[in-house]
Order: structure tokens, then sequence, then C-alpha cells
């Protein structure tokens, strides 16, 4: 079991590296949320088998990394689509910005992810509340940070939105 937790330990250090290799990323808060959770996730489960601990709880949190994972790809394979793709699938575009500075993870991306780490959140809970058995503190805890978090990078996703609606005199932008 050392060798799958120093092994897991290996992963967590080449998210990490990632992760400060692409530091545009943290300007979205959702997938820094989802970099802090894979690294959380992998650290935990990198110390459990040190520890000679291969349980349920190991599995859940590799699969979780793996989840995430997808969720970051499924989220930003958006943008390797060819310019003005998206536009095309979305009905012609329309919306547009106010002309600023596009930013480097777009907020559909941003939403996409949330999603996803909702259904995380969502899938946690219903196995725990399946597990036959009354969940550790610790496992509530973290779930509700979890949960907290989500809602946090909602409300912020959501005021970006409304913000980038608005047109330069703080009023709805006009198609016309």
């Amino acid at each position: 079991m050392r060798a799958l937790g120093q092994r897991q330990g290996g992963v967590g250090e080449s998210l990490t590296a990632l992760r400060d290799a692409t530091e545009e990323l943290a300007e979205a808060t959702v997938f820094d949320l989802a970099h802090r959770r894979i690294e959380s996730a992998s650290r935990a489960a990198e110390e459990q088998l040190l520890g000679g601990t291969a349980d349920g709880d190991v599995l859940r949190r590799q699969a979780s990394v793996v989840r995430l994972l997808q969720s970051l790809l499924a989220a930003l394979a958006e943008e390797n689509q060819p310019p003005g793709a998206s536009e095309q699938q979305a009905g012609g575009g329309g919306g547009g910005g106010s002309g600023g500075e596009t930013p480097i993870v777009p907020e559909i991306a941003e939403l996409k992810l949330l999603r996803a780490m909702q259904a995380e959140a969502m899938e946690w809970t219903r196995n725990l509340d399946e597990a036959g058995r009354r969940p550790l503190p610790a496992e509530l805890s973290e779930l509700a940070d979890l949960q907290s978090e989500l809602a946090g990078r909602a409300a912020e996703l959501v005021e970006k939105l409304t913000q980038g609606q608005q047109g330069p005199d703080g009023g709805e932008e006009s198609d016309q």
C-alpha cells in the first residue's frame, strides 16, 4: 500500500505543478476551487494509503479526483473548437460582451464545471445516506464545507455574469 500511496502522491504533485503553471486559471474561481478539491482529495488518499488504509473512503477520493479532472477537461473542451463554432451552436451568437478583455476561461465553462461539482456533492450526499451507517462528523463537515464553497462560487459567478450583462452606464445592454 505504501507504493500506492507514493504513486498517489506523485499524481497530487503533478496536478499541483499543472495548477501553478496555469496561474491565469486562478481568475476563474470555480476552476480554482476544483483544483483545490483535487489536491485535497489526492493528498487525503495518499495519507491513507501510506498509513496502510485502502477502504471505501480512499476509493471515493480517488474517484472524485478522476471525475473532477474529467469535468475540468469537459468544461474546457469548448475552448478547443474553431473560432465561431460555439456561436454557431448557440444559434448565431448574440449577447456579446461590453468589448472588454475576454477571460481566459469563459463563464460558460465555469458554469459547466460548477454544475459537475454540484453533481459530485449530490452523489457524495446520497452515498453517505445509503451507506447503512452513521456518517462520521469529519465526513459531514467536509461535505458541508464543499456545499458552502459551491454556493459561494455560484454567487460569485452569478455576480460576474450579471455585471457582464450590464452596459457602460450600469443598465442592461441592448441588442438594437
